[in-house]
């Protein structure tokens, strides 16, 4: 008798656990955006880590979708200024998508409150550094996205 006990006690610690485990909960009203399917909301941090990625590495997945669709960029060098839209930004992305940038890049935050966030992205190349500066907001969902970057260069610091 005292052979079964460990097999019976082994069975009831695997019946008590099958009974007792719990699905982790699952969005019942998932947001409108596409990339956010699972009901999850983009932080600050993952938004500008996406930016980050999508303009150092050419890695742009979802980061269509964290931009504004009033999104606007402005690069200015050599006594010019340049201003992309979204479409055109993307597309400019896209002739770098997978090539990784030969740069060191640091973000601060220059600014941020719950409505609004202004990020400094530093990108040193050997020879130059380019600095961006990234504001984002949420949106109706509490979705943040980038609304405006703002690029200019300048010599190596």
């Amino acid at each position: 008798m005292k052979t079964l006990q460990i097999p019976f006690l082994i069975a009831f610690i695997f019946m008590y656990a099958l009974v007792n485990v719990q699905a982790a909960p699952t969005a019942t009203n998932p947001t409108t955006d596409k990339f956010n399917k699972y009901g999850l909301k983009a932080t600050k941090t993952y938004t500008i880590d996406r930016f980050i990625e999508g303009v150092t590495s050419g890695d742009l997945k979802n980061l269509k979708n964290l931009l504004d669709d009033q999104f606007q960029q402005t690069v200015s060098y050599n006594g010019r200024s340049l201003t992309y839209n979204k479409s055109e930004f993307l597309e400019i992305l896209k002739m770098s998508q997978n090539i990784v940038m030969n740069c060191t890049t640091t973000y601060t935050i220059v600014e941020e409150c719950d409505d609004l966030s202004i990020v400094k992205v530093s990108m040193n190349f050997p020879t130059f550094v380019k600095t961006s500066y990234v504001t984002m907001k949420p949106n109706k969902d509490d979705v943040w996205k980038i609304t405006n970057v703002s690029t200019v260069y300048g010599a190596e610091a």
